[in-house]
């Protein structure tokens, strides 16, 4: 009887456990929100630190600004409260310097949170904005015309849709989408990870070239492969799964 017991109660922490992270699959509070920074100035983004989702577009528009803010997801958000609090975004930093906008993520303080505060950077850039993301962890999206794109992040989920005229993406784990809505002809991709899956795809019809260096490769291309064309794709890598359209 009291075996029985005993597994009933555990069986019942553990549906408890399961509803809870079940919940807390949509349960999030936005908890902060920075004044948006005026970047009608500035023409470079440069981001470091631990982990952030960031949402970066370029183009013509009436204004100019980046804002951070931070959202707590988990269960364990429900709890926060102005007796029980810690910063979120953890004194993440953005300022101008020049022509730069320089955005710092510090990493998580304390381990023992069981609520997590996600990062999120957002910002409007003027057409062809040189974009420089370096960083633990990120998930990233491009959007508009750029002159260039510098990401490098041990686990990464970029994707890209418009234009760039030179893209270079480094790291250990990578996913990653370029979707471009024109090609000049003058640009250049570099993809570089251990374990990577990219996905290339051109709105017009265009000459490519592309060359891929891996120990073991999957590549689907439904585009020729033009030597000496641009744009030129260059992929490294251990495992690598390459789908060009």
């Amino acid at each position: 009887m009291r075996t029985r017991t005993i597994v009933l109660t555990l069986a019942g922490v553990l549906v408890g456990a399961i509803l809870l992270s079940e919940a807390s699959a949509w349960w999030s509070i936005r908890e902060t929100e920075g004044d948006p920074l005026d970047l009608a100035h500035v023409s470079r983004v440069d981001i470091t630190g631990a982990a952030s989702v960031i949402a970066i577009t370029a183009g013509d528009a009436p204004s100019y600004s980046a804002r951070i803010s931070g959202r707590r997801s988990g269960w364990a958000s429900l709890w926060h409260s102005s007796w029980y609090s810690s910063d979120c975004p953890p004194a993440a930093q953005m300022r101008i310097d020049g022509d730069t906008l320089r955005v710092t993520v510090p990493p998580v303080r304390d381990y023992f949170d069981l609520s997590d505060c996600q990062i999120e950077v957002s910002a409007n850039l003027r057409p062809d904005a040189a974009v420089s993301i370096s960083q633990k962890a990120a998930q990233m999206r491009l959007s508009g015309a750029f002159s260039s794109v510098a990401v490098n992040s041990d686990a990464g989920d970029f994707a890209l849709d418009g234009h760039a005229t030179a893209i270079s993406v480094a790291g250990q784990a990578l996913r990653v989408r370029l979707a471009f809505e024109s090609v000049f002809g003058n640009e250049t991709v570099l993809l570089a990870g251990r374990m990577m899956e990219a996905a290339l795809t051109f709105a017009q019809p265009a000459a490519i070239s592309y060359v891929v260096e891996a120990t073991a490769s999957y590549v689907d291309s439904s585009l020729a492969n033009t030597p000496g064309a641009k744009p030129e794709i260059r992929v490294k890598g251990e495992m690598v799964h390459v789908s060009i359209r």
